[in-house]
């Protein structure tokens, strides 16, 4: 198991209810998988893994911190 600081943003913290959270998922996650745990749709999120946007295909590894980037709008 792999441990992961999840940074939330926008409507995503609402929806879980702070602005950080803590997982542990287990090894070889890679982003994609983490959304579908999430219940997110990885078509709308973007996601940046230490400061970097990161494709959907990429192997989490231990204590990354990921921040979750929902669409933004605005008027």
């Amino acid at each position: 198991m792999i441990h992961l600081t999840l940074l939330l943003y926008g409507p995503l913290q609402d929806q879980f209810g702070k602005k950080q959270m803590t997982m542990e998922m287990p090894e070889n996650t890679t982003v994609l998988s983490l959304l579908e745990h999430l219940n997110l749709d990885p078509n709308l999120v973007k996601v940046a893994v230490n400061g970097q946007i990161v494709a959907k295909t990429m192997i989490l590894v231990e204590e990354s911190e990921i921040a979750l980037l929902p669409p933004v709008s605005g008027g």
